[in-house]
């Protein structure tokens, strides 16, 4: 998880570097090969970020399942055993 966490920032942080490098190397010196090549680079920097991103909440929510049974689902199963007997009836009485 931590790791997925240092993946996600260090893309995330990386991108201003590419964008002034994307203005130094491309645009100043007219270089569009190189302004290609860097934006191709932030493309994969922003998605291998976004990617580790949603592995990381995924394993977050899998993992807390595991450690901690979720409240409102226990919440939900009692809900549902208080309101079963009335609407059992309420189908009897429409079948009547």
């Amino acid at each position: 998880m931590l790791v997925l966490a240092l993946a996600q920032s260090i893309g995330f942080l990386l991108l201003p570097r590419l964008m002034s490098d994307i203005v130094d190397k491309g645009i100043v010196k007219g270089d569009q090969r190189a302004i290609f090549e860097t934006g191709g680079l932030m493309l994969l920097m922003s998605s291998v970020g976004t990617l580790c991103a949603i592995a990381g909440s995924y394993l977050l929510v899998e993992g807390g399942d595991r450690i901690r049974p979720d409240p409102a689902r226990r919440d939900l199963r009692a809900r549902r055993a208080l309101l079963d007997p009335p609407v059992r009836s309420l189908r009897l009485a429409r079948r009547w």
